[in-house]
């Protein structure tokens, strides 16, 4: 079964368009930073953001 995606490019343009803006107005940074829909967690893998916690903990 396919779903569309409640989130997105064609879903939500003008977000989009003004983060295009913000990577081509700052190039030396945008390879460090990325947009995630964090619904596709809450959609497909049924995670309840407010009963479970994670911790991260960096690699050195």
């Amino acid at each position: 079964m396919k779903t569309k995606p409640k989130a997105g490019p064609a879903q939500d343009a003008a977000f989009f368009e003004d983060v295009r803006a913000a990577f081509a107005k700052h190039p030396e940074v945008a390879e460090r930073y990325s947009v995630r829909y964090l619904g596709y967690e809450i959609d497909h893998l049924n995670i309840d953001f407010d009963r479970q916690l994670a911790e991260f903990s960096p690699r050195g």
